[in-house]
């Protein structure tokens, strides 16, 4: 798992981020890169990605996502995430080879997964 010196450059953005989804009631969560060295194998990344719902009428699978997702510890923050599970299928329609190789750092990470659910 990673450090947290290891977000060093992305910690401000981070946190900041973290507040803005506090601010809407946790209805968004950390995805991409920096969520993928959290919970996988640590890579470099140079931005953060979210996603974050404004709307529950047109989004009810991205919704269960975020209900599903997790404050994961980081230093003296908290940053929201989703389970592994589903960053897996966030990575799994991406589907570039970089998104492959996060999902194998994923798995090799957390052996209990929820196969059903990646189903």
């Amino acid at each position: 798992m990673m450090a947290p010196n290891d977000l060093t450059g992305l910690l401000a953005p981070l946190i900041a981020l973290q507040r803005l989804l506090a601010r809407f009631d946790d209805r968004g969560m950390v995805i991409g890169g920096v969520a993928a060295s959290l919970l996988g194998k640590p890579r470099l990344t140079a931005d953060v990605d979210a996603v974050m719902l404004v709307s529950t009428d047109d989004l009810p699978r991205l919704i269960e996502a975020v209900e599903r997702s997790v404050l994961y510890p980081l230093g003296e923050v908290a940053i929201r995430l989703p389970t592994p599970e589903d960053l897996i299928i966030f990575k799994a329609v991406a589907h570039r080879p970089k998104d492959l190789l996060d999902i194998q750092a994923i798995i090799a990470g957390h052996p209990t997964l929820d196969r059903e659910r990646i189903r």
